[in-house]
């Protein structure tokens, strides 16, 4: 009887079906190596997931809060399709399938680079308005946090003007986990 040979760990995904999600080159040379079946990802410093960590908690917390994206329209662009898994989640256990409260601010060229305080400050009144919640997440995208927007100090100047308690998750922390847990922590002690 042969004996078997187990590996430790499974292929990654890109590696086993002969793909990449991101490449570094042109596209001539994209399509001429994946034509060739010899497509691999190239060395390179960064690299896009499918969602990044803020969609995590997104998902986890769209159902039952408001939240408020500031951040370029491409940022929130697969909100929809997120919107969709979830409704076919809550199918799927049985729940009536609900929307997520989400709103963005939609940063322009212009606000990506002065700033889009007032937007987030408009966006915090009307999320309160609109859904009247007890709580509002602002999601601070990289672009507020690259160019230094102090989003604590909005939300302190607009929490006295709306009932729900406005918690900031920033995305810029070097490992965003910690973001995550310190939103948590807020949520929790709520």
């Amino acid at each position: 009887m042969a004996k078997r040979e187990y590996k430790s760990t499974v292929p990654v995904r890109e590696d086993r079906l002969n793909t990449t999600i991101t490449y570094y080159g042109t596209a001539s040379e994209l399509v001429n190596l994946t034509k060739r079946k010899c497509l691999k990802v190239k060395d390179q410093a960064f690299s896009q997931t499918a969602f990044c960590q803020e969609w995590l908690a997104i998902l986890t917390l769209a159902m039952i809060t408001v939240i408020i994206t500031h951040a370029p329209v491409g940022c929130i662009s697969s909100l929809p399709y997120i919107n969709i898994f979830n409704r076919f989640g809550q199918i799927l256990r049985g729940e009536t399938p609900l929307n997520g409260k989400w709103i963005s601010t939609n940063l322009t060229d212009t606000e990506a680079i002065h700033g889009g305080e007032d937007k987030l400050k408009e966006a915090i009144l009307e999320a309160d308005k609109r859904h009247s919640p007890n709580t509002i997440f602002v999601f601070s995208s990289c672009v507020a946090g690259i160019i230094g927007e102090d989003i604590d100090a909005i939300i302190k100047q607009v929490q006295e003007g709306v009932s729900a308690t406005v918690i900031l998750y920033t995305v810029m922390d070097s490992n965003q986990k910690y973001g995550h847990l310190d939103t948590m922590d807020h949520f929790r002690a709520l």
